[in-house]
């Protein structure tokens, strides 16, 4: 149902990450694009409700997770990709390759990080609001406590947006610390202490996979005239 991911899609800069295209094969993938249409389009309706009190998100565009487990059994190939995000075979070829990094980053093992896969694994599906303009993420690190985050994209046909794509950074003289006002929500970085190095654009069947720490400074650009969710899948232990 996925395709493998090859050594040369395994990058080491700015960060190490990976970018795979044709994650999964066809015609599966088409079979998911059908169920998440049908996702997509029920749950705009809230956004819809929401953009009817609220012009434009002031912080950042609302989420909506979905489904909890229940819900997959209505969509049974959704109920099959959510199961290998969840499963260690998905997470056993980059523990593999990054497992170097793992004690100096993290300060843990990657034996420890295989003992406690089922404790700590995390799989979403994400459905960022649509709307004329709607702000996302300004260049930012994640919780300390990841150690590897990963997202894939099901742009949905019908998304003739622009915008939604991950941009990767490097720091231009070192860590210098956060911006004081945002640290109470978020772990934001100003843009005079980094230099963009690398755009992922928001493609649909792409798989994007990071190896988390204080030097993945990353961002979300900008979704411009939006009338479809931002649809993907998001997770990692």
């Amino acid at each position: 149902m996925f395709n493998k991911i090859k050594s040369h899609e395994f990058y080491l800069s700015p960060t190490p990450h990976i970018v795979k295209d044709g994650f999964m094969k066809e015609p599966f993938f088409s079979e998911a694009m059908s169920e998440l249409i049908a996702i997509e389009s029920e749950k705009r309706r809230v956004w819809s409700n929401l953009n009817k009190k609220f012009s434009v998100p002031k912080v950042s565009a609302p989420t909506y997770c979905f489904p909890n487990r229940e819900g997959l059994e209505k969509y049974p190939m959704i109920k099959r990709v959510v199961e290998h995000f969840d499963s260690n075979l998905f997470y056993e070829q980059f523990i593999n390759e990054w497992s170097e990094y793992f004690s100096s980053r993290f300060t843990v093992s990657s034996e420890y990080v295989r003992s406690r896969l089922s404790e700590y694994k995390l799989t979403d599906l994400l459905c960022d609001a649509a709307g004329k303009y709607v702000p996302l993420r300004d260049p930012h690190i994640d919780t300390p406590k990841a150690i590897i985050g990963w997202q894939y994209y099901c742009r949905l046909p019908d998304d003739k947006s622009k915008g939604g794509d991950l941009t990767l950074y490097s720091y231009k003289r070192g860590f210098r610390g956060f911006k004081i006002k945002t640290l109470a929500d978020v772990r934001y970085l100003s843009d005079h202490d980094i230099k963009l190095e690398k755009t992922i654009s928001y493609v649909p069947n792409r798989l994007v996979v990071y190896l988390n720490g204080v030097e993945f400074v990353h961002g979300v650009t900008n979704r411009l005239d939006a009338k479809i969710s931002r649809v993907r899948f998001a997770g990692g232990i």
